[in-house]
């Protein structure tokens, strides 16, 4: 039986880029710290669930959920200032 591979969603970078004005290394930062924040919801949510299960083999990966939010303009260079006050 042979495996079957489940397609994972992709992002343009050049669309990421744009959200914070060419500026990698802030979108970088900003998509790092937002992968954090819903690896450790998918957890607290796993863990309120009362579920034993993990998450699904091929569920995006935190940080590429985070960049397809930027790209879908959920959020943008603003967020850094909010990252900032947060003390990180």
């Amino acid at each position: 039986m042979a495996n079957k591979i489940a397609s994972v969603e992709q992002y343009n970078i050049d669309n990421c880029d744009a959200a914070f004005d060419g500026n990698r290394f802030n979108l970088i930062l900003a998509a790092s710290v937002r992968g954090h924040e819903i690896a450790k919801s998918r957890v607290i949510a796993s863990r309120n669930a009362g579920s034993t299960t993990a998450q699904p083999k091929y569920a995006n990966l935190p940080v590429v959920q985070a960049l397809l939010d930027v790209e879908a303009g959920k959020y943008g260079k603003e967020y850094l200032d909010k990252v900032g006050k947060t003390g990180r």
